[in-house]
């Protein structure tokens, strides 16, 4: 069955040489935009009620809606930045984009359903499974089954966008190639997000206490730093998957 025979080649990136060849074009993408990342996170800062209300002891609600938009388009932008490209990455890039950016206001509602509907069915489902209701129990099953594979599954649908033409037929086909991406590369989820993820709970339990009042605002660009990484790591290997199987996500 293919799909076995796909996890098995995907945990082929776990050589050595493919895994330091990857983690380098990783490391080389980010130093080429840090600019524009430490640009978007001083952005999204300036836009963060929680440090308006530390630093100056008030809150604008019209900041909350700048830091959505900016969380809602934050997958497109830093695809659309990271990906490789013949042209220069310009204003005039970006307008080449214009029509794909337009659609993108409607297409994380797709996925803000999923992640929606996670919540119903996990609350129905977590007293069946462990006859108990424990919040951190809760929040890592919802998160595993649902968050993050649907934050996976978005930064592919992306790239497969971006390589599209821009209209309905290829947002539906962009999607499918990405679930196929993400199912067809199973063992990558599991290794590299669900082992850092429960690390990262471990992490919130111990440690929490340290934070102190600065929690909110640490969690918060803890968060953006490590999204900045994954989307860098899952572009490069969006890629290389492509190279090599071009034809199992684009065949008719």
């Amino acid at each position: 069955m293919y799909l076995f025979k796909s996890w098995g080649e995907s945990l082929s990136l776990f050589k050595a040489g493919n895994l330091k060849l990857l983690f380098l074009v990783t490391l080389n993408n980010l130093r080429r935009h840090y600019k524009f990342f430490l640009g978007f996170c001083l952005l999204f800062l300036a836009c963060d009620n929680n440090l308006w209300k530390i630093v100056f002891g008030t809150t604008f609600i019209w900041l909350n809606f700048i830091q959505i938009f900016l969380f809602l388009y934050m997958p497109f932008v830093f695809v659309l930045v990271l990906r490789p490209s013949t042209k220069r990455k310009s204003f005039g890039y970006l307008l080449d984009y214009k029509w794909h950016m337009l659609f993108w206001l409607i297409i994380p509602i797709f996925f803000i359903f999923y992640i929606y509907y996670g919540v119903i069915i996990i609350r129905y489902f977590m007293p069946i499974l462990f006859n108990f209701s424990i919040t951190q129990v809760y929040l890592v099953v919802y998160a595993l089954l649902f968050v993050l594979p649907a934050k996976i599954v978005e930064i592919f649908f992306a790239l497969f966008w971006l390589d599209s033409r821009s209209n309905f037929k290829q947002i539906f086909l962009s999607l499918w190639r990405a679930i196929k991406m993400f199912v067809f590369n199973l063992p990558i989820y599991f290794i590299f997000l669900v082992i850092p993820y429960l690390f990262f709970m471990f992490f919130v339990n111990y440690y929490l206490y340290l934070i102190g009042a600065y929690w909110p605002i640490f969690i918060t660009y803890y968060l953006l730093l490590v999204y900045i990484l994954y989307t860098c790591f899952l572009v490069n290997f969006y890629t290389k998957n492509i190279h090599d199987k071009f034809s199992v996500y684009f065949r008719n």
